[in-house]
């Protein structure tokens, strides 16, 4: 199984990188949670006007991945030090170095570089003005911080020319061909190589003589060439690649490796013909990586699965060693039984030899024998064949015993007592073993119950555990995300696309932006409330639905339950622009004549569950201009900023023009008394009192430039009235003097003095400094007049669909449904949606409440996953097909379904929360969804009061079920079972 990139593998997917990043914005930096040497890089406003996320694992791979990968929630020292050097950058170029698996992502006008080393370890690197300042470990003593690098070297020394044939025949001499010939076709990858020698007959395995090398030198030569052919072929070719997986047909979950292009053509073209021989199955993607997307994806899947299969073989392991222990116990008892009885009955058949050799022994003791003579007396007399020491074997005298040998069998005796009381001993033992094995027989069926009890307890909580851990690490695929999410937005029941802002920037935006021809536009006067865009116009139905969410976003209505009233103006009542040159505000709109009025009827609020299908989204094209645009728009920057403060790194938001303004607009006063003291002497202290006439204003920014309008006079005044210094000893006698001097008197006396030429010199730089600052106004002006006609351009270009064709509000099997999305919105337009809870004033805060939303969901397709298995029962070998798609969910493509809860999951709370357009909620049930009760349907079909008729008989047969079992919930409850009974 492949887990490394070759050369060539890294050409192809940085080629496809370096297309789909184009000039994006670097966002952030992340490491993931299971594994700190895998980083994540979020980029925004690719080509492709989605965020994308680019995954490394240095030394192994890099690729742009589709799926949701858990970040760590603390990042490391390095990832923090990323974080600060790279954020908000913008990507200027992305490369490989020349005959190295090392990719360069160039940022800033490529004054900054992030080096991607791919072989050995692997490294990160930023390499800043030809010096590394940080990387991620130190391989060798010339990478450190602060050491030069060159981020445009070259490694083509190591290719080898193919004509050099003393060096080719050399080479394959004595190794395997195909390792041999690597040094000579760098470009290319191994599979290439074995590919191109089976093509010409040769074996990539081989060791070859040199006799033979010569004799095949041609055909290893032709190998060469063609493989080198093939992959610039591949390199040069236009992104993205075609790329292709393999796996066995009949074996298990196991990957092979990659193939390239031309193996994978001949497999499949074996594959349609229906060739036998085929050992592969293989896998067609669009791209190459998508196709490393999807191979690392699934081998990740399978490690988790594995992980899930060892506890279940540590339980079994587990459950066979207390097995075994049992068994040895028992055969242990019956081993001692079987030698007790075998010891006494053999001293009973041998009784007289036992006891004359129990009284040799003892007279031997008596007579004061030490114990080595007495052994020694033995070993005489058993030379004499004496039967009695014959079968004594050794003495133990200091046990009081001697072992005997009785028919070949060693058998100890005590010698302080007689044969027959010793075979009564060991039949004494025997019956003793006799009791212990009938009691261990009687207790080793309970003992085996609890240690499976035990095993099985423990082998749960460890699913648990690792089914948590994997659901948190699961590999999700990235939903696309509509362009309309960034707003709060719901669907009318009239399948109308409704759009608010959430705050007084999103609502200019909508305004300027996606305020489309036949939309009409409803709004509450007050500077609090959000307006709302709906596509496409609207009936009744949609305008009332569509107050009801206005006056909600109003807090002041949601906590005191006041409706107010609301109006709109149709886009043919607004004009485009407020006056020339500006685009129409919000509270210009708002007083705009020939305003329609549209009571709100109902506050009441919910949340829906629908679902996003597979089916290519009609606003793409749409969605990717404005989410590119609107999330980073473009600044243009003075040339006296730093060049890392470009318009490369920086958005454009408040904060930055106030920085700007802060920049140029520098207090002249603040280098004026300098000049003056070094310019004038102490004769003309008298000038230096008059007041300098005030330069005039710069343009204000903005952001401030009303505050800067409403205080003119009070800063020419501050100016006017600053005093000198009059501590200086003998200034007011020289005051005094020169009073009455008018500027003839002042130019005369200064031409004496011979300062008349600084005096000139300065004035002429103040009036070139005025210069500059007009003209430097004059281009700020102009380039806020280009970016208000761009925003003013948008209203003629064309806007999205009104209705997003790819959501449906109900489960549907027959359709490929890839993710599950939340829709907060008035509880009148949620009618026709299968799930939805209806939301209440309350004290929740929207986290908790969020919480509690997704559990009662969460129960409720729970049951459905039951009907659905209670409807039908699949046979054993639908269910063996089952647990092989389940084990490929995580790709969730090519056709393949995936269950509702686990669709479900893959929401993250944070996103529904950005939902929901209110503070202080809580669910109508919220006890009974707190409880967890029964009859989550039941209860949220009755407490919440789903309109009726617009389910299925099925589902309103199990709703009556479930409606009767959760009756305990609320006196509504109640009267709903009842009636779904009937």
């Amino acid at each position: 199984m492949k887990q490394r990139f070759s050369y060539l593998d890294l050409r192809l997917i940085v080629s496809e990188i370096a297309t789909e990043l184009g000039d994006a914005r670097l966002q952030n930096v992340y490491t993931l949670e299971s594994s700190s040497r895998q980083f994540l890089f979020k980029f925004d406003g690719t080509s492709s006007g989605n965020k994308q996320f680019l995954l490394i694992d240095p030394g192994q791979r890099l690729h742009i991945t589709k799926f949701q990968h858990q970040p760590a929630t603390m990042p490391s020292y390095f990832v923090q030090k990323l974080r600060r050097t790279l954020q908000n950058r913008r990507v200027s170029g992305f490369r490989v170095v020349e005959g190295t698996r090392t990719a360069v992502m160039s940022l800033s006008n490529h004054t900054l570089h992030v080096v991607f080393e791919l072989f050995s370890g692997g490294n990160i690197m930023i390499v800043e003005n030809g010096q590394i300042t940080a990387l991620l470990r130190t391989a060798k003593p010339e990478y450190e911080i602060g050491a030069p690098y060159d981020v445009h070297q070259t490694n083509s020394a190591g290719q080898k020319s193919v004509t050099d044939t003393e060096s080719l025949v050399a080479a394959c001499t004595g190794n395997q061909l195909v390792r041999a010939i690597g040094p000579f076709a760098t470009d290319a990858s191994a599979s290439l190589l074995v590919t191109c020698l089976r093509a010409h007959n040769l074996d990539p395995k081989a060791k070859l003589s040199s006799q033979e090398a010569l004799e095949k030198l041609e055909l290893i030569q032709q190998s060469v060439k063609q493989a080198l052919l093939w992959a610039e072929r591949l390199v040069k070719s236009v992104p993205p690649h075609v790329g292709y997986i393999f796996r066995d047909k009949d074996g298990p979950l196991e990957f092979e490796p990659f193939k390239e292009y031309f193996d994978a053509e001949i497999e499949l073209k074996k594959e349609s013909q229906g060739d036998s021989a085929v050992q592969y199955s293989v896998e067609k993607l669009e791209s190459y990586n998508e196709t490393v997307d999807v191979f690392f994806g699934k081998v990740w899947t399978e490690r988790q699965g594995s992980r899930e299969d060892a506890l279940y073989a540590q339980a079994e392991q587990r459950r066979q060693l207390v097995r075994s222990e049992q068994q040895t116990r028992l055969e242990a008892l019956k081993a001692e039984e079987e030698k007790h009885e075998q010891l006494g009955s053999l001293i009973e058949i041998h009784s007289d030899l036992v006891g004359k050799a129990i009284l040799a022994v003892s007279s031997l003791q008596q007579q004061g024998f030490d114990w080595g003579d007495a052994q020694k007396l033995i070993d005489i007399e058993k030379q004499k064949g004496n039967d009695v020491a014959e079968c004594i074997d050794s003495l133990q005298l200091e046990k009081q015993q001697a072992i005997l040998v009785l028919d070949g069998v060693k058998v100890p005796v005590n010698v302080q007592i007689s044969a027959f009381a010793n075979a009564r001993e060991y039949f004494d033992r025997r019956r003793e073993a006799q009791d212990r094995l009938a009691k261990t027989e009687k207790h080793i069926a309970g003992a085996l119950k609890s240690a499976e009890v035990r095993i099985s307890r423990d082998l749960e909580r460890n699913l648990e555990q690792q089914r948590k851990q994997a659901e948190s690490s699961a590999l999700k695929k990235v939903r696309s995300v509509y362009w309309f999410e960034k707003f709060y937005w719901f669907l009318t029941s009239q399948n109308q696309l409704a759009v608010a802002g959430k705050d007084a920037m999103q609502n200019e935006l909508l305004l300027t932006r996606y305020f489309d021809n036949n939309d009409l536009c409803v709004f509450q006067h007050g500077s609090d409330s959000s307006i709302l865009l709906l596509k496409g116009g609207g009936g009744p139905q949609s305008l009332v639905q569509a107050a009801n969410f206005v006056s909600v976003t109003n807090p002041g209505n949601w906590e005191t339950k006041s409706r107010g009233n609301c109006y709109y103006l149709s886009r043919s009542q607004v004009p485009k622009s407020s006056r020339p040159g500006e685009p129409v505000t919000v509270n210009f709109m708002k007083q705009l004549p020939n305003q329609t009025a549209v009571q709100p009827t109902s506050l009441d609020m919910g949340m829906a569950l629908l679902w996003q299908t597979e089916e290519e989204y009609a606003d793409s094209d749409g969605e990717d201009e404005f989410d590119a645009e609107e999330e980073f728009p473009e600044i243009e920057f003075d040339s006296d900023i730093d060049a890392f403060s470009s318009d490369e790194e920086t958005p454009n938001t408040q904060t930055e023009d106030l920085v700007e303004s802060e920049k140029f607009e520098e207090p002249e006063d603040s280098v004026e008394p300098e000049e003056t003291e070094e310019s004038v002497e102490p004769e003309e202290t008298e000038e230096s009192v008059e007041p300098e006439e005030p330069e005039e204003p710069e343009e204000p920014s903005d952001y401030s430039e009303l505050s800067e309008r409403s205080s003119p006079a009070v800063e020419n005044d501050q100016l006017n009235t600053v005093k000198p210094k009059l501590k200086v000893r003998g200034q007011k006698k020289k005051l005094r003097k020169y009073l009455n001097q008018d500027e003839e008197d002042r130019e005369r006396a200064m031409q004496r003095l011979g300062t008349l030429k600084g005096l000139e010199r300065q004035k002429q730089a103040e009036k070139e400094k005025i210069e500059s600052k007009q003209k430097e106004q004059q281009q700020k002006a102009e380039r806020e007049a280009r970016r208000k006609l761009k925003d003013l351009s948008f209203l003629d270009k064309p806007e999205p669909q009104p209705f997003p064709s790819t959501l449906i509000n109900s489960w549907s099997s027959d359709k490929n449904i890839i993710a599950a999305v939340l829709m907060f919105a008035p509880w009148a337009a949620l009618q026709s949606a299968q799930y939805k809870q209806k939301l209440v004033l309350g004290q929740l805060k929207k986290g908790k409440a969020t919480n509690e939303i997704l559990h009662v969901f969460g129960k409720e397709l729970d049951e459905l996953e039951i009907e659905a298995s209670e409807a039908s029962e699949p046979s054993e070998a639908q269910e063996e097909t089952d647990k092989s798609i389940a084990s490929e969910d995580v790709t969730q493509s090519n056709g393949r379904k995936t269950s509702p809860k686990k669709l479900l999951e893959a929401v993250r709370p944070v996103e529904v929360q950005n939902t929901i357009a209110v503070t202080k909620l809580q669910l109508a049930n919220y006890g009974n969804a707190s409880k967890g009760a029964k009859g989550g349907k039941g209860s949220k079909t009755s407490s919440t009061g789903s309109s009726k008729g617009n389910k299925s008989g099925a589902k309103n047969a199990a709703n009556a079920k479930t409606g009767s079992k959760g009756s305990k919930g609320s006196k509504d409850s109640k009267g709903k079972g009842k009636t779904s009974k009937k």
